[in-house]
């Protein structure tokens, strides 16, 4: 019996650890959502909405520009050519971690008359002070990732998440700390794990100007992804920032209240991102189209059915499930909640349909998928949540992602050279 566990540990540990941390992250988050609604109310919680769409736009654009392609240029190099690379490639994040935070004070500085902006104007310092920690603990995740001490991510990762639920909880206790505190103090926690990452990892034996000719090297392999992340943060939020704009930060509030319930079904969405996109790759390289194709349908297959039993699970507990974690007053979004779980059915579609084009080395169609989704975003956002109000939202939100999910196929499936067989 021992021996038969410890082979079941050997063969699924990875991903039993990568399903943990998720766990970790994601219900975290969940309960950051919560503790912050009871601790500084609606309209603030909506606040930190705008400001953590900010912040995930930032990371989106160092995962595209640092991290995916990370990952194919380290297997490519040999012995120390991999320390020395990513040694260069820790120098290139700095740079990128320090003119992202410098464009977000610049934004929040200048653009004050934009309503997200003005949101988010009281986080002037603190909240680019985040970002710069935020990206480079991020860089720090993935390559511990990427040399699999998976371990060292959930034991960081539970440190930093379980520090700042511990804030929100004397936050809610002694209700004498402001939004501004807690964003200083999450950006603490995420200079913890950039200290710890340095130590352990880099000592910059290696640096030379070819530092310049990786950002070459980087852009060449990202422009795609590049233009694509930044399209993708306007289809997926600008529905949301016009809800905020039209109806107040309380409707983002509502929206984040949503996205926190819901959220738990990102334990399952960031492992896939994190172990799907490794194992299409694989087959592709070994089996061709068919082997992907078939592995995708696989994924699709195994994914609806969870996303669908969790969507119904939802429908039937709502109202209950609001009133116990916010209050009952809150009683009343009960409809957000369930539209939001089968919301996220058609989200999940989107998943492995993106990780075959990317194993297909077609970042290009995603970028085109994103320019439609935006148009559709920047023509129609304003007019539905004007018209329907919160309703409008979701709809805008849905369409986004109908959108994009056939543009994927028609690129999968349409093209000749592209055809499943």
């Amino acid at each position: 019996m021992k021996k038969a566990i410890s082979t079941i540990w050997l063969k699924h540990h990875e991903k039993s650890l990568v399903f943990f941390d998720q766990a970790i992250v994601s219900g975290s988050n969940f309960l950051i959502g919560i503790l912050i609604s009871k601790a500084f109310g609606l309209h603030d919680l909506g606040v930190y909405t705008f400001a953590w769409m900010m912040l995930m736009m930032c990371s989106s654009l160092q995962q595209s520009f640092v991290s995916i392609p990370m990952i194919n240029e380290y297997a490519r190099k040999e012995g120390s050519e991999k320390t020395e690379y990513l040694e260069q490639l820790f120098v290139m994040q700095l740079m990128v971690s320090f003119g992202m935070a410098l464009v977000c004070f610049l934004g929040i500085t200048f653009l004050q008359k934009v309503a997200f902006f003005e949101a988010i104007h009281g986080l002037v310092i603190v909240l680019p002070v985040l970002v710069f920690f935020y990206t480079l603990y991020d860089f720090f995740r993935r390559v511990y990732f990427l040399r699999s001490n998976l371990l060292k991510v959930v034991m960081l990762d539970t440190l930093i998440n379980w520090s700042q639920v511990g804030f929100l909880l004397a936050a809610t206790v002694w209700h004498n700390f402001s939004l501004n505190q807690m964003v200083s103090f999450f950006a603490l926690t995420y200079l913890l794990g950039f200290f710890i990452g340095t130590i352990e990892f880099f000592r910059i034996k290696h640096f030379s100007f070819s530092i310049f000719q990786l950002f070459v090297v980087h852009w060449k392999l990202t422009s795609w992804l590049l233009a694509s992340a930044v399209l993708q943060w306007f289809a997926g939020n600008f529905f949301i920032i016009s809800a905020g704009s039209l109806l107040g930060a309380e409707a983002a509030g509502v929206v984040r209240i949503a996205q926190s319930i819901i959220g738990v079904l990102n334990v399952f969405f960031i492992a896939l991102e994190m172990y799907v996109p490794v194992k299409a790759a694989q087959l592709y390289t070994v089996g061709g189209r068919k082997q992907l194709f078939k592995y995708t349908r696989k994924v699709l297959f195994i994914g609806l059915g969870i996303c669908t039993l969790f969507a119904l699970v939802i429908w039937g507990t709502s109202a209950q499930l609001l009133t116990w974690l916010y209050g009952i007053h809150y009683a009343q979004f009960a409809h957000v909640i369930t539209l939001f779980a089968f919301f996220y059915i058609i989200v999940f579609v989107g998943y492995p349909l993106r990780f075959a084009l990317r194993a297909l080395d077609n970042t290009k169609a995603m970028f085109f998928a994103y320019v439609l989704a935006t148009g559709f975003s920047l023509l129609f956002s304003n007019l539905m949540v004007t018209a329907w109000g919160i309703w409008g939202v979701l709809a805008g939100l849905a369409g986004t992602q109908v959108i994009m999910q056939l543009w994927y196929v028609k690129e999968l499936v349409w093209q000749p050279t592209n055809r499943i067989v």
